[in-house]
């Protein structure tokens, strides 16, 4: 295992090659579920887009910080970790 790992690191080609090919296997990995994503989640029956003075209200509270202290998240768990 580690003489494969020695051999990469003394010609910079053989390096190059194997983290370009590992790179897309990991790109390939992320995006590929992509493609199938209308298959795999269903829409909500409820759900609509939002009336402009929504988004207006949404953007404001995104800019001003608003989320940081009127989410539903536990601040004390972020604490813990």
């Amino acid at each position: 295992m580690f003489g494969l790992h020695y051999r990469l690191e003394r010609k910079a080609i053989g390096l190059v090659l194997a983290i370009i090919s590992v790179a897309s296997i990991g790109g390939l990995v992320e995006i590929a579920p992509l493609f199938t994503i209308r298959q795999t989640v269903e829409d909500a029956p409820d759900m609509r887009v939002y009336t402009p003075l929504e988004l207006a209200g949404r953007n404001i509270y995104i800019r001003e910080g608003c989320y940081a202290c009127h989410s539903q998240n536990d601040p004390h768990l972020a604490r813990r970790g």
